[in-house]
């Protein structure tokens, strides 16, 4: 009795799977995957492997006026340089800074170099000023460094929204 059970219900499964096969193929099947495709995805998932050390050019500007110059990372942090390139008077905005990556992971300012903590200000142009945060976790994409428009003591809050990394020429 159990074996008749057991082909019956073979057999509807059977049928079943096959009365479901379309005889026109998928579009997303119909695609060819080459071996270029596949080495090019493999190669874009290497570059997101971040290095112990190193440094990127970013070369991203915010209204003309602040350029996030470079990321670099060591083992324990994350430096993010900067520069202006006209002269104001500059301090960091240690609260209601945003610093996140494409993951959702917020990193919390460790320290700056080369720029003050508001409300103390410092008039600077094309002098770099580094910001310094923990050491990002893997898989990083992209990023975004945003001071907030409601901090206490922001003049002119600048953004820089999912800054690219994957692209990135690690030195």
């Amino acid at each position: 009795m159990n074996y008749f059970r057991i082909l019956s219900v073979f057999t509807i499964l059977v049928l079943g799977f096959s009365g479901c096969a379309s005889s026109k193929p998928i579009e997303s099947l119909d695609k060819k995957v080459t071996n270029d495709s596949i080495d090019e995805l493999i190669s874009k998932r290497e570059t997101n492997v971040l290095p112990v050390s190193g440094c990127c050019n970013l070369n991203q500007n915010y209204m003309g006026i602040v350029v996030l110059d470079k990321i670099c990372l060591s083992p324990t942090q994350t430096k993010l340089i900067l520069h202006l390139t006209k002269k104001k008077k500059v301090c960091v905005l240690k609260e209601n800074m945003i610093f996140q990556d494409n993951n959702g992971n917020r990193y919390d300012l460790v320290s700056t170099v080369g720029v003050d903590l508001c409300p103390k200000r410092r008039e600077m142009v094309d002098t770099p000023f580094s910001l310094v945060f923990p050491r990002m976790k893997e898989d990083l994409e992209s990023f975004d460094l945003i001071e907030s428009e409601t901090a206490k003591y922001a003049h002119n809050p600048w953004s820089f929204k999912e800054v690219d990394v994957l692209s990135c020429k690690w030195q």
